[in-house]
C-alpha cells in the first residue's frame, strides 16, 4: 500500500490543495498486514509534493534538498478513505523555503507539520549519491516484522561500549530505484531502529509494529552522501508501550544529521 501524489494545484492562483490517492501497488512502503497507510508513506507524499510545488514556483530551481522536518501523525490514515494533502504557501527565504502541510481524512488531521528545503540550480545537490556500493548485510526481517528481506533498511543492531544501540543503514544500493524521496528512506530506517529499541527493552511483542506518532529530523548541508549513515541511538525511553528515541546520523564517521522519534 502506498500513497500517490496527484496533480499539484497552481499555488500561485491561491489553490493549495493536493489530491492524495491511495493505490494498490507493490510500493517500497507497502505493508499488507496493516489496516492503515504507513506514516512514512504519508510523509513521502508530502515531501514529493512540496518538491514539485517549489519547482513550479521557481523554474530555475533544479533540486530541493530536505534540510529539516517536524511532523506529527495524530491519527492513523485509514485505507479506502479519501484523503487530502494541503500545502501552505511556502515562506521563501534566501537559500531555503519553509512549507507547512496538513493531511486530512474528512475533518480529522492524520499528518501535520513543517518542512524546510534548500534550493539549488545544481542537479548534483541531492542528499544521497545515485549509487551506493555494498549496502551490507541486513538485519533479520523477522526482527523488524517485515514480510520480505528487501524491506529491511538497517543492518544487525549492536551495542557500543557506552551502551548505545547502533545500526548501519544498508539499502537500497540504488536509492533512486526505490521510487521514494531519500529522506523517506531515512525516516523508515529510523522507525526500524526504534522497533529494535522497543524490543531490546522488553516492550516489543511478536508481530508487533512500531507506529510513528511524531518525528523531528535535521540534515546538514554539504556534498551528497556516498555512504549510508551509521544510526546511533544515544538515548531512548520505553514506557507504557510508548517509545521515544534520539538518533544521530554519522556518514563515514562525520555527523550529518539527527532525528528525534516518538511512537508506540
Amino acid at each position: 500500500m502506498d500513497v500517490a501524489v496527484g496533480e499539484v494545484a497552481d499555488v500561485l492562483s491561491g489553490t493549495r490543495w493536493v489530491g492524495v490517492d491511495e493505490v494498490e501497488r507493490d510500493s517500497f512502503f507497502a505493508d499488507p498486514s496493516l489496516d492503515h497507510v504507513p506514516a512514512v508513506a504519508l510523509f513521502d507524499a508530502v515531501v514529493r509534493a512540496a518538491s514539485t510545488m517549489l519547482g513550479r514556483i521557481d523554474p530555475d530551481r533544479i533540486s530541493s534538498r530536505l534540510r529539516s522536518v517536524e511532523a506529527r501523525f495524530p491519527k492513523p490514515c485509514g485505507r479506502g478513505v479519501p484523503a487530502d494533502l494541503r500545502l501552505g504557501f511556502p515562506d521563501l527565504r534566501p537559500g531555503t523555503s519553509c512549507v507547512p502541510f496538513e493531511v486530512f481524512q474528512g475533518t480529522s488531521v492524520v499528518c501535520v507539520g513543517r518542512l524546510w528545503m534548500s534550493h539549488s540550480d545544481d542537479d548534483d545537490d541531492e542528499l544521497l549519491a545515485p549509487w551506493i556500493m555494498s549496502p551490507g548485510r541486513r538485519a533479520g526481517h523477522g526482527l523488524l516484522d517485515k514480510h520480505t528481506p528487501w524491506r529491511v533498511l538497517i543492518g544487525p543492531p549492536r551495542r557500543t561500549t557506552e551502551d548505545y544501540l547502533v545500526a548501519d543503514m544498508v539499502g537500497p544500493s540504488a536509492p533512486a530505484d526505490a521510487g521514494v524521496h531519500p529522506a523517506s528512506l531515512l525516516m523508515e530506517a529510523a522507525c526500524q531502529v526504534a522497533t529494535v529499541v522497543a524490543k531490546a527493552n522488553g516492550n516489543g511483542q511478536k508481530n508487533s509494529h512500531f507506529a510513528l506518532s511524531s518525528i523531528e529530523m535535521s540534515l546538514s548541508a554539504g556534498e551528497s552522501w556516498e555512504s549510508y549513515p551509521e544510526m546511533i541511538c544515544h538515548s531512548w525511553e520505553v514506557a507504557r508501550r510508548k517509545v521515544s528515541a534520539s538518533i544521530a546520523l554519522h556518514v563515514d564517521g562525520v555527523p550529518r544529521g539527527s532525528l528525534v522519534i516518538d511512537g508506540r
